[in-house]
């Protein structure tokens, strides 16, 4: 996908790398008074086992479905430019806002299989077609 619609080639994939300690901040009763703890690696993998175990017991282990759920999903990417972002502002006349807002036209469709223009607020299609009128109707 964005073989095809990405022109400038411009998106680069960005790692997450979380820190090696993280601190927990939790309280131990309803009323008690808030607490923190600072959790190493084997701290972290225990808890993330917690969390499981929690989701695999409401579940009854896959049994019970969940509804009325959401799962976040973090997708994140960086915008490269051939030249400084103030060199293509100034000298190029290029708006940055434009060429991000493709890409994330680009990245809305595929993770939502849907065509941009579904996506997008009515009264933003005509701008986005001035600069985009490509994007707005996306098949693969």
């Amino acid at each position: 996908m964005f073989d095809k619609h990405d022109k400038e080639g411009g998106v680069r994939p960005t790692t997450i790398k979380p820190s090696a300690v993280w601190r927990k901040k939790f309280q131990k009763a309803l009323l008690a008074q808030p607490s923190e703890k600072s959790l190493g690696k084997d701290d972290l993998r225990s808890e993330k086992n917690k969390a499981f175990d929690l989701l695999d017991a409401l579940s009854k282990s896959g049994a019970l479905a969940f509804e009325n759920v959401q799962l976040h999903i973090v997708i994140l990417h960086t915008h490269c430019f051939d030249k400084s972002l103030l060199h293509t502002v100034t000298r190029d006349n290029v708006n940055p806002i434009e060429k991000v807002e493709r890409t994330q036209l680009i990245i809305a469709s595929v993770v939502h299989g849907e065509e941009p223009s579904k996506m997008v607020r009515p009264n933003q299609i005509a701008r986005l077609e001035e600069f985009n009128a490509d994007m707005l109707s996306l098949k693969e």
